[in-house]
């Protein structure tokens, strides 16, 4: 298991270069198969010493004056723009401070007080020092967390590993799993991903 930025995904997933991601999204390559697996909801990881920190929950207008730490577009052409479109229902431009695709980086941004992170749920549970996870107050879309892969690279190691993660979030992940008979759709932008390397490699 490695970890690549989003650009680096897109080229290796066509090149063949990688098996499967886990993702948050669905990367613009073509052929790709997106198999859904879990929705979790947007939380805000901020500073222990931020006033924010001492709330049980955040708003998205508190986003009109905080700064939000998001990928470098180099590194995630899709980063930035998904806070946008997030944002633009509400009349809010983000206030963008960039950094490395890199979630221990931009934790360690948070923690220092450079602005907040926008990202899903299950980030609550990384003992990370000095942030905390706020949920929001009002009722957000849900990050969709998936598997991809190529499909004319399907093969039986990949049915295998396909399989495998399913089962795997079966047990773990009850309370937010889609419904089984759900078929591969495509999803919103990544935030993050997990790439596997071929066996082989």
């Amino acid at each position: 298991v490695s970890e690549l930025t989003t650009e680096q995904q897109i080229s290796r997933l066509a090149e063949g270069k990688v098996d499967a991601l886990l993702m948050v999204g669905s990367l613009p390559v073509k052929g790709l198969r997106f198999d859904p697996i879990v929705r979790e909801p947007l939380v805000a990881m901020v500073s222990r010493q931020s006033a924010l920190a001492n709330r049980e929950a955040i708003s998205v207008e508190d986003l009109r004056h905080t700064s939000i730490i998001a990928s470098r577009l180099k590194d995630c052409r899709f980063h930035q723009r998904f806070l946008h479109d997030f944002l633009e229902p509400y009349g809010i431009i983000p206030k963008i401070v960039e950094s490395p695709q890199s979630c221990s980086v931009q934790l360690a941004y948070a923690a220092a007080g450079e602005g907040i992170v926008i990202t899903t749920s299950s980030m609550a549970t990384c003992a990370f020092p000095h942030v905390v996870a706020l949920p929001f107050i009002e009722s957000l879309a849900p990050m969709q967390l998936g598997l991809a892969a190529i499909e004319n690279n399907e093969s039986q190691s990949i049915r295998i590993f396909r399989q495998l993660v399913m089962d795997c979030a079966r047990s773990t992940l009850k309370h937010a799993l889609l419904p089984d008979n759900m078929n591969p759709v495509p999803a919103p932008q990544p935030l993050v991903a997990v790439m596997r390397r071929r066996a082989a490699s």
